[in-house]
């Protein structure tokens, strides 16, 4: 995906590196990481809801959920 320019220095945006440089392929893989890390967290938090919801309403009680 990043032969063509993977290895071009640009300027990093990672949070108290300003001023240094970076390849394109390890800003791209750590971009992909933070949102994958954002994501994870997030279906974490709304499961979490999920949970809370069928324990209040005692739903566990049902064989089929739909939600």
């Amino acid at each position: 995906m990043l032969y063509f320019e993977g290895e071009k220095k640009i300027p990093s945006t990672k949070r108290g590196c300003k001023g240094s440089l970076e390849t394109v392929a390890e800003q791209a893989c750590r971009n992909c990481t933070n949102v994958k890390n954002r994501q994870a967290k997030s279906r974490d938090a709304s499961l979490e809801i999920i949970e809370n919801i069928i324990q209040e309403k005692d739903l566990n009680k049902n064989k089929i959920l739909l939600i």
